[in-house]
């Protein structure tokens, strides 16, 4: 919703007119799922900006019948001390209870949600199991558990051993003898630059390398990126 600085903190105000945002976002992907849905599709929403689609979706009645609404979390879901903080935490909590089956990265990040169920939401019962856990709320059965994502490793293993990359990493060392070489992985869509002015206005340091040239024993840096759990929490009193 927002990016906060370290040190930043938003007005209640602002934080309304983002979560309005987030929830004007939720109807427009809920009507846009329900005309391309076919029945027996089942949807599957990603991470913290969707938390309220399928509560927008069984609000608007879906107009076919889906086999299943689920929801991944790709951040961390924090403790009930944490998320007690939040004044619209009932609500969020209604609305993810909206989903049929809830993941979430590891079983400490499902350990908190589900003592955030009982805390919060008082007519919801989580439900004792050895696999999956249930919880029943509103007339439903909820499932949540903890699916931890992956990469194909076997793939990358083979992959980094081929003769292809061993020769580009070769050329790569010989271009840039005495440095560190770094990689870093991010998620920018290339059809939305706007959202980060800085990655064009930033001078480069070095016009031979595309890369970030680091010399040996240079300064290391102190950035750090809240998570969106804490630029929601930053405005609660």
């Amino acid at each position: 919703v927002v990016n906060l600085k370290k040190g930043q903190f938003l007005a209640p105000d602002d934080m309304a007119r983002a979560i309005e945002k987030v929830l004007h976002s939720a109807v427009s992907n809920a009507e846009a799922i329900a005309r391309h849905c076919q029945p027996g599709d089942f949807i599957w929403a990603h991470d913290y900006h969707l938390m309220y689609v399928a509560q927008a979706l069984r609000d608007g009645g879906m107009p076919k019948k889906l086999s299943g609404l689920g929801f991944f979390l790709h951040i961390p879901f924090p403790p009930y001390d944490i998320f007690a903080k939040l004044p619209q935490q009932h609500r969020l909590m209604r609305a993810l209870l909206e989903f049929d089956l809830l993941g979430f990265q590891t079983r400490r990040d499902l350990r908190n949600f589900l003592q955030c169920v009982r805390r919060v939401v008082s007519d919801a019962e989580v439900l004792p199991s050895s696999g999956l856990q249930r919880i029943r709320s509103g007339g439903r059965e909820i499932r949540a558990g903890s699916f931890p994502i992956g990469i194909d490793f076997e793939s990358f293993e083979k992959g980094a051993a081929s003769e292809e990359v061993a020769q580009r990493a070769r050329k790569l060392r010989a271009a840039f003898p005495s440095c560190q070489l770094m990689l870093g992985v991010t998620t920018r869509s290339p059809r939305r630059p706007s959202r980060w002015p800085h990655a064009r206005s930033r001078p480069r340091r070095d016009r031979r390398c595309s890369h970030s040239r680091v010399p040996r024993r240079s300064r290391s840096s102190s950035r750090t990126r809240a998570s969106p759990w804490t630029s929601l929490l930053s405005f609660a009193p």
